[in-house]
């Protein structure tokens, strides 16, 4: 499934709109995202790759990882106790859904986390099928099993 870059972007506004952001922000926002995660990587910037990609290329997604510590800004477990508020006050919050509760980051991969050691790891066939040809070719013994 192929999304236009403009529709994409538009999501990600909505979203940050969503978080309450100003419109002008939103929109620096979602630019700067573009920037951090795709051009400072060296990764491709999705409406100039949208007219030079070949089905055959691959992706060159980009990702970007910026580490903070709280402890350069304020007193230790300062910043912590107001995230715990903050993140209290956001579960609190009023459903759009009375049926979905509010999350915040990480509680969605905490459910993920808790379904998959129960069920275990979704693995399409194709990449299966990869990786037994990867223990193949290294002439290890293929230990993933599927069902």
């Amino acid at each position: 499934m192929r999304v236009p870059a403009p529709q994409i972007r538009r999501q990600l506004v909505s979203v940050f709109l969503a978080w309450g952001m100003s419109p002008a922000h939103a929109e620096s926002t979602a630019d700067m995202v573009h920037v951090l995660a795709g051009t400072l990587a060296g990764a491709s910037f999705s409406p100039i790759r949208n007219q030079t990609h070949k089905k055959s290329d691959p992706h060159n997604i980009g990702h970007f990882f910026m580490a903070i510590d709280p402890r350069a800004f304020r007193a230790d477990g300062e910043f912590e106790a107001d995230l715990d508020q903050v993140i209290d006050v956001l579960h609190n919050a009023k459903r759009v859904d009375a049926n979905q509760p509010v999350m915040v980051a990480g509680d969605p991969e905490r459910a993920t986390k808790r379904e998959r050691l129960e069920s275990g790891v979704p693995i399409p066939d194709d990449l299966m099928e990869q990786l037994q040809a990867v223990a193949k070719n290294a002439g290890v013994r293929f230990v993933l099993a599927g069902g």
